[in-house]
């Protein structure tokens, strides 16, 4: 470049590279004139070392790699380490762990390099970085490994010419880094044709998993990143398919201790008394008879069924009927009534004798003794007017119930059962102190903790159990749920005033709804009165 001082008295000269040895002349364009020469980088430290990394090269003869830089006399010192590229068209360079290159005069001993066409080296000199291949052009390698994507495992398939140990590990790329995870698993490999398999779990699935393989005497491991597009519907089938069988499996199981417990409580009988001669009464009992027998196939005893009463007498049936089914493990319902109520105060009151010593024991309040002394004149003319089945069977249940108080203070095995919207339901609903230990149900409303207690009746024993009984306890609540849902409107059918909504009733287009309503009541109240049950098994006691 000519210049004129007098024009120009500064010149940017562009320097191809900022390297120490790098000068610039000077002189005049006249013959022999003196040239002046000037390095201006000589004594400064260069703010970074791309350029001297840029401008150097690297070769390797035998074992020993040799890095030529631009300078012969720079003393730059940069560190040296081996990494993985990920494919040949991709310029990202993984590095490995510990394996940092010591040199001596530039050169650097890689003798115990794994010397595979990716694993190249990385030069670092003040934050830059260049990374060289040197072993491109050997061609290849004494071992070779395949990645053979499995379910939830990574297969690697090894082979080598000589005898050695290989080692494996999951890694998580990201960028240029590939994080290790979970253990180091070794295996050793013989020298030969034959393939060697080496299994590595994975925990979880993402395109970023690769797996690190190294020779255990050689620097350097090479990175392996399957491509999982191909296999990961097969793999989200695979893993669908595993859960759907836990699935049905948990499923069957269930079912199986569902299908178990309802058939052991299914046995167990129920007896059903009946305590006024009602038509409202009568059919209310009915519809629970034939819901819980119907639906639930439970064994359900009630006086108006049985076939054998005429032949026994109606107090030995229903002694003998409750013996049995308390001896089974059941349950005795009375369907409560005012009735119901008046009889077991005369029996109260004839078994202590004195009407004075009903305050002394506490089973009637003074308000109470005066409602009782007025209603004994009611008692006796109704009394009268009850069937001949009815009256006896009530008494006899009373008397066994009575006798279940005095014996355990809790009348185990037996309930009181009241049904919503009949005639005088306050009457109805009204439970003597004595009796308020006894499980009351008030149906429908709680038909769901009758159906409980009728699959629990008879479990007492088992209560000792504790936390072992928590889930066949949580499952008989919920199966009870579910059939009280499913069973309230049929029961609901046979009561008085239930089963339709307020909203309908006022609607002109539910008239045909409350005349079927009607009439599928009327049916189930005759059908039970005229109904002789020959399938449920009877105890046949002989007086």
């Amino acid at each position: 470049m000519t210049i004129d001082p007098k024009l120009q008295p500064t010149v940017d000269l562009r320097l191809p590279n900022l390297v120490p040895c790098v000068c610039v002349q000077l002189w005049f364009p006249v013959p022999d004139s003196r040239r002046n020469t000037q390095c201006p980088l000589r004594e400064r430290a260069l703010p970074h070392g791309g350029d001297v990394l840029s401008s150097s090269s690297v070769t390797v003869r035998g074992s020993v790699l040799r890095w030529e830089p631009l300078c012969p006399a720079d003393q730059s010192d940069p560190s040296v380490s081996l990494c993985w590229r990920i494919s040949t068209q991709s310029s990202h360079c993984v590095p490995a762990p510990n394996t940092t290159l010591h040199k001596t005069k530039l050169e650097y001993n890689v003798s115990a390099v794994d010397r595979h066409p990716q694993m190249c080296v990385k030069f670092s000199l003040n934050g830059s970085h260049r990374v060289f291949c040197p072993f491109e052009s050997e061609g290849g390698s004494d071992w070779s490994v395949r990645v053979v994507p499995g379910s939830l495992h990574l297969h690697l398939l090894l082979s080598s010419s000589v005898s050695a140990w290989f080692s494996a590990q999951l890694c998580s790329r990201w960028g240029e880094m590939c994080s290790s995870q979970g253990s180091v698993i070794s295996q050793l490999v013989h020298g030969g044709a034959t393939e060697a398999q080496l299994s590595l779990p994975f925990p979880f699935l993402s395109s970023a998993l690769c797996v690190q393989v190294w020779r255990s005497d050689l620097y350097g491991r090479r990175i392996i990143c399957p491509d999982f597009t191909h296999r990961r519907w097969g793999l989200i089938t695979g893993s669908a398919l595993t859960l759907l069988a836990v699935g049905t499996v948990l499923v069957s199981i269930t079912c199986y201790l569902l299908k178990r417990r309802t058939k052991v409580w299914l046995r167990r009988p129920m007896l059903l008394v009946c305590s006024s001669d009602d038509a409202a009464h009568i059919s209310a009992v009915c519809s629970l008879a034939s819901v819980l027998q119907g639906e639930l196939s439970m064994d359900v005893r009630l006086a108006q069924w049985a076939s054998s009463l005429a032949q026994l007498g109606p107090v030995p049936w229903l002694y003998g009927q409750c013996q049995a089914v308390q001896k089974a493990g059941g349950l005795v319902l009375i369907a409560w009534s005012p009735d119901a109520l008046q009889a077991f105060l005369r029996l109260a009151k004839s078994d202590w004798g004195a009407g004075s010593q009903f305050s002394e024991t506490g089973l009637y309040s003074a308000a109470e003794e005066e409602e009782q002394k007025c209603c004994d004149g009611e008692w006796m003319e109704k009394a009268a007017e009850l069937s001949s089945i009815t009256a006896p069977v009530l008494n006899a249940a009373l008397c066994c119930l009575w006798t279940g108080l005095h014996s355990d203070g809790h009348a185990r095995g037996f309930g009181l059962v009241c049904f919503q919207n009949l005639n005088n339901s306050t009457s109805s609903t009204y439970i003597a102190k004595q009796l308020r230990c006894v499980p009351k149900y008030c149906l429908p409303k709680d038909l769901s903790s009758l159906i409980h207690d009728l699959t629990d009746s008879g479990d007492g024993a088992g209560e000792a159990q504790g936390s072992g009984r928590c889930w066949p306890r949580l499952l008989s609540k919920a199966m009870s749920f579910f059939m009280s849902r499913q069973l309230a409107p049929r029961l609901e059918a046979g009561l008085p005033g239930t089963g339709l909504p307020q909203s309908s009733r006022k609607s002109v287009k539910s008239k045909r709804k409350i005349w079927r309503h009607k009439k599928r009541r009327s049916k189930v109240v005759s059908a039970c009165l005229s109904r002789k049950k020959n399938s449920a098994p009877e105890l046949l006691v002989k007086s």
